[in-house]
């Protein structure tokens, strides 16, 4: 994940920190990815592509997750309480 990319498209420095922290956790775990999508940095969970999960850092520093199975929101205070199972 590019910091660049983070600033460019979701937030700036301010938010930097927190997209670190999630792209540590996500980054190595299979099926995860990052990507821009309608302009926003996010970071997706599915096959080939596919956004099952999506889990972006808001204004507010939280990470808000959204869930398209169940099309319901969620969010989170920090990284350690998106930690995947």
């Amino acid at each position: 994940m590019g910091d660049n990319v983070c600033d460019t498209f979701d937030g700036g420095f301010d938010r930097l920190s927190a997209w670190r922290s999630l792209g540590n956790l996500l980054a190595h775990r299979p099926g995860w990815h990052f990507d821009v999508d309608g302009g926003e940095a996010q970071w997706s969970i599915g096959v080939l592509g596919e956004c099952q999960l999506v889990i972006y850092v808001h204004e507010d520093l939280h990470h808000h997750c959204y869930d398209h199975r169940e099309d319901a929101t969620s969010t989170a205070p920090d990284t350690a309480a998106v930690r995947p199972g």
